[in-house]
């Protein structure tokens, strides 16, 4: 008796896009995240320079405030890592308290404008029609300005202090994310759950905040990462010509701006900062490359 060969052959279910689904497909964010070596590297520098910074008064040997006018202008030594100042200040210890400085005013910079892009750009991209040309055109003429200038005009207005640079700040990158958001919130407007949705009648407060919200944190992500970098050297720039954070506080700006003055006489003075604010910019954007690579719509299908 002849026994019959089954041929069939197992069907393989195909991805939504037609292409065969594999192991790296069914990878989380995390995983992503961690093929991203440059990223992974800038991440743990941040958050060593971070940490060292928020632990300042416990680990450094000097005083940020105080020094010897004796030891004004020193070289690198066994008690003075990176020399001393014009008013004989440890170079090392007073950049360590100035990057807490830098970090803490780019951070609520991007909060300042987070808070007046993320509503904006929503409202924008959701209700489309006359209310988003009219957004839209207020922030192109926004957008149109030199942003330093801008910052440059809005301190001179509202006093140098770095609260008021870290407003101006704030205001000079809204309109980044204020795009950002609308082209996100346009493209999920689009999908056929946030369609369904409007047909049900569910309230547009709650369609932004249960469906467009989470749908466009990965860009906005992005670009909170990338504009940390930018408002850092936002920062440094307006402290550097003194319209930002006063004496006898410091920021890696402020100490640039300081050590100008005696680049002849101590060029070692200028070294320390100007490297911390280039690893500290360098580390955000590839960190904000790798979270790009890592939360796009295509590393995720």
């Amino acid at each position: 008796m002849s026994v019959k060969q089954d041929t069939s052959i197992t069907a393989i279910p195909a991805a939504a896009d037609g292409a065969v689904p594999d192991a790296s497909a069914r990878i989380g964010f995390a995983g992503r995240f961690r093929r991203q070596r440059g990223a992974v590297a800038a991440l743990a520098i941040l958050s060593l320079i971070t940490v060292a910074a928020v632990l300042a008064p416990f680990w450094t040997l000097h005083d940020p405030a105080g020094g010897s006018l004796s030891d004004a202008l020193s070289g690198p030594s066994g008690g003075h890592w990176l020399g001393t100042d014009d008013l004989g200040r440890d170079v090392f210890t007073r950049m360590v308290y100035g990057a807490r400085l830098s970090l803490a005013a780019a951070v609520i910079a991007v909060g300042v404008a987070l808070a007046i892009g993320l509503p904006f750009g929503l409202l924008a991209g959701y209700a489309g029609g006359r209310g988003d040309s009219v957004i839209m055109r207020v922030n192109d003429a926004l957008m149109s300005f030199p942003p330093l200038i801008l910052a440059i005009s809005i301190v001179g207005f509202l006093g140098p202090s770095l609260t008021n640079a870290m407003i101006a700040i704030g205001v000079i990158y809204a309109p980044r994310f204020m795009r950002v958001v609308r082209g996100a919130a346009m493209a999920v407007r689009e999908e056929t759950y946030v369609e369904a949705a409007r047909m049900m009648g569910v309230p547009a407060h709650r369609v932004i905040r249960r469906h467009l919200l989470p749908n466009i944190l990965s860009p906005l992500l992005v670009e909170i990462s990338l504009s940390l970098g930018f408002a850092i050297i936002a920062e440094a720039s307006l402290s550097f010509i003194g319209l930002g954070v006063q004496p006898p506080s410091a920021s890696l700006g402020s100490m640039l701006g300081e050590a100008f003055r005696y680049m002849r006489d101590a060029p070692v003075f200028a070294i320390g900062p100007g490297l911390a604010i280039m690893i500290i910019v360098l580390s955000l954007n590839v960190l904000g490359d790798g979270l790009r690579d890592s939360l796009g719509r295509r590393a995720m299908r």
